[in-house]
């Protein structure tokens, strides 16, 4: 643990005090202003029946509301998810990570230091078995088949947690329209990791200016704003990135008999579609096994929807 530590410390130095290569996001930041202002909204939703045949398995799914903000002159993000854990007992029946139900607000504040861009904040989260009947009847309301609760087994007790989430990243700009961000993050409280990782946006808008990172899919959802994006060169905007984490002791395992991997691994692929002050946005990520004895890696799917003001 204290190694990773250092490496991922050293990265964020690393990313600060770098070179002169690197860019601000296309639109120039506003003026400092007091009070508080609305900037836009995103709305986004993971899940693993979108391109895992409706497996219904482990990270099965998700949806959180983003609502950007200006406070005090700083923009910030106001982030509200929730989101579904489950075994798959059918084919892994005692060789299986525990059901945890999620729902979590988070405050992130943004801001730059020495042309880096840094992100951080506090999250509240409370596990809570009783969400699963949630889960449970939109099952049976769209007929899904997969999910018998009563065989899930024990679930992940119920109880609150705060997060402590961070991330310094730095934009570079690739002639003639793409643009690499490398990143370092970690989360100490709940899902405790340290990571580091790289995002290559290909199209004329680069990286949004408004955006969020789901903790899940790692996908790096846009809301471009209007000016963000030319007349003549608006259109689609390609993302690809990966991460690398090494985990330093989850709240996700207590019961199940099973422990994380030390380490895992997050590749992903995005397409964006500005259309004036609206984002569309679809994603699709791998995500290699999370924990001792996982059969295989999966794969989840994304949609989003951003408006911004």
């Amino acid at each position: 643990m204290p190694r990773s530590i250092v490496f991922v410390v050293l990265s964020c130095l690393a990313l600060i005090v770098a070179d002169g290569t690197a860019a601000q996001s296309p639109e120039a930041a506003p003026p400092a202003v007091s009070g508080w202002d609305h900037l836009g909204v995103l709305v986004h939703s993971h899940n693993d029946y979108l391109i895992d045949g409706g497996r219904d398995r482990w990270r099965t799914g998700g949806a959180t509301l983003v609502q950007f903000l200006r406070l005090a002159g700083a923009e910030a993000e106001l982030r509200l998810r929730g989101e579904f854990i489950t075994p798959w007992n059918s084919l892994q029946a005692g060789i299986d990570r525990p059901p945890a139900a999620i729902a979590g607000a988070a405050l992130l504040a943004q801001g730059h230091l020495g042309g880096a861009e840094i992100k951080g904040g506090l999250e509240v989260l409370h596990v809570s078995e009783s969400f699963f009947t949630f889960q449970s009847a939109l099952h049976d309301f769209f007929s899904l088949r997969g999910y018998d609760y009563a065989a899930r087994g024990d679930a992940v007790a119920d109880r609150n947690y705060v997060a402590l989430h961070a991330e310094v990243a730095r934009v570079i700009t690739l002639p003639p329209n793409a643009a690499l961000r490398p990143f370092a993050a970690f989360e100490a409280g709940f899902e405790n990791y340290s990571r580091v990782g790289v995002d290559l946006a290909i199209g004329q808008g680069g990286f949004a200016r408004l955006s969020s990172r789901d903790p899940v899919s790692g996908l790096l959802v846009p809301a471009y704003r209007p000016a963000e994006m030319t007349e003549a060169g608006a259109g689609f905007v390609l993302t690809v990135g990966g991460d690398l984490t090494r985990d330093h002791g989850s709240n996700l395992y207590e019961k199940g008999g099973v422990l994380p991997t030390p380490q895992r691994m997050r590749l992903r692929l995005g397409l964006a579609r500005p259309v004036a002050a609206w984002t569309f946005f679809a994603g699709v990520v791998h995500l290699s096994p999370e924990f001792e004895g996982q059969l295989e890696p999966q794969s989840i799917g994304m949609l989003a929807l951003a408006r911004t003001f």
